[in-house]
């Protein structure tokens, strides 16, 4: 329903903005800081 796609929209947002926080912090996205600290 169309809260659910409130919350879906939400959590995207939240995580977006995580991942350009991140990549300011670490120079880096999550996914490529990961890939790289899992070798």
């Amino acid at each position: 329903g169309p809260l659910a796609d409130v919350a879906a929209a939400a959590q995207y947002a939240s995580q977006s903005h995580m991942g350009t926080a991140f990549r300011k912090a670490f120079g880096t996205t999550p996914a490529d800081y990961r890939s790289r600290t899992s070798r």
